[in-house]
This record gives structure tokens, C-alpha cells and sequence, in this order.
């Protein structure tokens, strides 16, 4: 199962929609974002996923939009 499966709870008919976006001309970002928002999902906790993934250039994106000095990673 992909890295959004495991880390995110995602079933695979999701993540077949969000490989779709691609062949539709859209961002698979912004609609894995979009369905994330809509499990009532934090910035923090996207943070701390992330981090268990080991993407920390998206770390960096998101680190001027809190403070996560607190958090054990």
C-alpha cells in the first residue's frame, strides 16, 4: 500500500481518486489536502505525519505556520 495508506488511513479507492486528479489536469496535492481537512485533521497533525515519513523538505513548508518545539519526533 502506498506511503498515504499506511501513514494517513487512506483506503485505496482514495487513493486511486487522487492518482485520477493527475490524469485530470488537477493537483493530487490539493485534493489529498482537501479530503485531510475534511477528517477535521491539524496542521500539526500533518506535521508529525510527515515527519514519520521522513519528507522533511515538507517539514519546512509548514514550520512558519507553528510552533512544534514541543513535539517529540
Amino acid at each position: 500500500m502506498p506511503a498515504g495508506g499506511n501513514y494517513m488511513r487512506f483506503d485505496m479507492l482514495t487513493l486511486q481518486t487522487l492518482r485520477r486528479e493527475t490524469l485530470c489536469g488537477r493537483s493530487p496535492t490539493d485534493a489529498l489536502l482537501w479530503i485531510w481537512s475534511q477528517q477535521n485533521h491539524t496542521v500539526v497533525e500533518l506535521f508529525v505525519l510527515l515527519s514519520r515519513m521522513q519528507h522533511y523538505q515538507a517539514m519546512l513548508v509548514l514550520k512558519p505556520f507553528g510552533n512544534y518545539r514541543a513535539l517529540r519526533l
